[in-house]
C-alpha cells in the first residue's frame, strides 16, 4: 500500500483530470473572483435592462395622467357619458323618433333606405330598457360615411354592435345595427 501524506494547508486532488494538487488558498480565491465576475455581470445586465431615458418618459406620462384627470373633472365624473346618452322618455317614443331621425338623415344624404327598424327589447336592467337598432341603406361612399357621423351624434347614444360596409362599383351598403338605450 502506498503511503498517504495529510497536510492542513494542501488539498490533494486525484482523478483523470488531474494530477496536481491544489492549495485551499487559491481555491477559495478562484471562487471569491467567480463570485465578483458574476456580480459584475449581473450589475451590468441589470444596467443594460433599463431603457434610456426612463425618468423622462415616467414624467411624460405623469403629466399626462394629471392632464386627463382634470379634463374628466372638467367634463363630468369619470365613465359617466354623454349628459343625452340615456333618453328620458318611453322607450316606444323614443324608437319612433330614433327611426324617422335615421330615415331623414339618410333621405338627405341621397341613399336609398333598404331597412330602418328601431324596438324596443326586453329589459335587462329594471333602470334601463335597450332599444335595438337596425340600418340599412345604399348609395354613394361619401354619404354612407356622413350617415355613421350622424348615428355618432344622435341623441339618445348610439352604441354600435356590427358595422359592414359592402362595395358595389359605383355605390356602398352600410349595415348597422346597435342599441340605444332609454330609463324605464
Amino acid at each position: 500500500m502506498g503511503r498517504r501524506q495529510w497536510s492542513d494547508r494542501r488539498v490533494s486532488v486525484r482523478g483523470s483530470m488531474t494530477r496536481r494538487g491544489y492549495d485551499a488558498t487559491g481555491l477559495m480565491l478562484a471562487a471569491g473572483v467567480g463570485v465578483a465576475c458574476a456580480v459584475a455581470a449581473g450589475l451590468a445586465m441589470a444596467a443594460l435592462a433599463s431603457p434610456g431615458g426612463f425618468a423622462t418618459r415616467l414624467a411624460s406620462l405623469d403629466g399626462r395622467l394629471d392632464e386627463l384627470q382634470r379634463m374628466s373633472r372638467q367634463y363630468g365624473a369619470p365613465g359617466a357619458g354623454r349628459a343625452d346618452a340615456v333618453c328620458n322618455r318611453p322607450a316606444s317614443e323614443a324608437a319612433d323618433l330614433l327611426r324617422q331621425t335615421m330615415a331623414g338623415d339618410a333621405g338627405a344624404l341621397g341613399l336609398t333606405i333598404l331597412r330602418a327598424d328601431v324596438a324596443p327589447e326586453a329589459a335587462t336592467r329594471a333602470t334601463l330598457t335597450p332599444l335595438a337598432i337596425r340600418l340599412e341603406a345604399t348609395g354613394s361612399y361619401e354619404g354612407a360615411l356622413t350617415l355613421l357621423a350622424h348615428l355618432q351624434k344622435l341623441s339618445p347614444e348610439v352604441f354600435a354592435d356590427t358595422l359592414d360596409l359592402t362595395s358595389k362599383t359605383t355605390s356602398v351598403t352600410v349595415s348597422f345595427s346597435g342599441h340605444a338605450f332609454c330609463a324605464a
